[in-house]
C-alpha cells in the first residue's frame, strides 16, 4: 500500500468517514434528460395499465405536461412513493456500480431539519444519504486506456483543480484512476458499500482546497467583471 491510502479499521469503516472509499451506484452523466410520461387513460382504467413513454427534456418541455398528463399525474402513479407534481418529472438515470470517495455524510431532509432546528419537533433528523465524488478509471485491467497520454499526463501532474490523480493499489482502486470532484452525487446509505480503505485525508483535504480557491478566484473574476 502507498502513503496515498490508508486501511481504516473495523470500527471506523462502519461509521462512515469522511475520504473512505465506497461502491456506490453512480449516475451516468449524459447530454439530455429523459423522463417517463403517462400516455392516454380512459376513465375506470387501473393506472398501473397506463401506456409510458420516454420523453427528451430540456428547459422548455422540463414540466411541460399534456392535459392528458395533468389528469393523470394527480391519480395514482405506478410507484406512489414518488408524489410527483405538475412541475416534477420522472427522469431516467443510468447509474454504475464505481468506487466513489466520501466527501460529506450528513445530507439530511431539510425541510425537516428546519422544523427541528424551529423546536417544531423534537425528533431529530437522522442522515439518509451522502455526497460523493467518482472515481474513474484511466486505464482497464489489461492495461489499454480510453483516454489519451498527453491527458493522462495532465491528470499525474494535477493540472486540472477539480481532478485528484489515483495510483494503482492492492484494494478497490485497482488501475490509476481519477477522483472528479465536479461530478459529485449522491446515494442514499442503504444502497453504499463501504471499504476498509481510504484516501489519505490530508491529501484529499489539500484538493479540496485547491478546488476551493480554484472557484473563489473564478468567483473574484466574474464580481470584478459586474
Amino acid at each position: 500500500m502507498s502513503d496515498f491510502y490508508r486501511k481504516l479499521p473495523l470500527r471506523l469503516k462502519n461509521e462512515r468517514q469522511f475520504s473512505q472509499v465506497f461502491w456506490a451506484p453512480a449516475p451516468c452523466i449524459t447530454p439530455s434528460t429523459l423522463a417517463l410520461r403517462l400516455g392516454s387513460l380512459k376513465a375506470g382504467t387501473d393506472i398501473r395499465d397506463a401506456q409510458l413513454e420516454l420523453v427528451r427534456l430540456d428547459a422548455n418541455t422540463f414540466g411541460g405536461h399534456s392535459e392528458t398528463e395533468r389528469v393523470n399525474i394527480k391519480m395514482k402513479m405506478p410507484m406512489p412513493e414518488l408524489g410527483l407534481n405538475l412541475s416534477e418529472e420522472l427522469t431516467v438515470v443510468k447509474a454504475k456500480l464505481r468506487p466513489a470517495v466520501l466527501i460529506f455524510r450528513n445530507c439530511t431532509n431539510l425541510r425537516r431539519e428546519a422544523r427541528f432546528v424551529a423546536k417544531i419537533t423534537g425528533k431529530p433528523v437522522e442522515p439518509n444519504r451522502h455526497l460523493f465524488a467518482p472515481v474513474f478509471s484511466l486505464r482497464k485491467d489489461d492495461g489499454t486506456t480510453d483516454y489519451p497520454a498527453e491527458f493522462i499526463q495532465l491528470v499525474q501532474s494535477a493540472k486540472y483543480p477539480h481532478i485528484l490523480f489515483l495510483p494503482a493499489s492492492s484494494g478497490p482502486i485497482k488501475n490509476d484512476s481519477m477522483l472528479v470532484l465536479s461530478d459529485t452525487f449522491q446515494a442514499g446509505i442503504a444502497t453504499v458499500d463501504p471499504t476498509d480503505w481510504c484516501i489519505d485525508p490530508d491529501i484529499l483535504g489539500l484538493k479540496l482546497n485547491a478546488w476551493d480557491e480554484f472557484l473563489m478566484h473564478e468567483a473574484t473574476t466574474i464580481a470584478d467583471l459586474l
